[in-house]
């Protein structure tokens, strides 16, 4: 996406940096031509975060997990790692 100097001047008088700004854009609530994440999503999007990184942890550590899905129709579930032992 392309800045402009009056955006540039901004994001450095107020100390926000351009990944801030794509992470607004990308995660945050949107009413018309504006993006926002106030103090109360930012926490609650920490929490999700924390919750999802101690299941990304549980997988890895079982060394991934693989579900099969057919026609929105859950078959079955195993350690990926299992299925590459033999």
């Amino acid at each position: 996406m392309v800045t402009t100097k009056h955006n540039l001047v901004r994001m450095s008088q107020r100390g926000i940096t351009r990944k801030m700004m794509d992470t607004v854009i990308e995660w945050g609530s949107s009413s018309g031509d504006k993006f926002t994440i106030n103090k109360k999503l930012a926490q609650e999007m920490i929490n999700e975060m924390e919750q999802l990184k101690k299941v990304l942890l549980k997988i890895k550590d079982k060394g991934g997990v693989t579900v099969v899905i057919e026609d929105d129709l859950l078959i079955t579930t195993y350690n990926t790692n299992s299925h590459n032992k033999y």
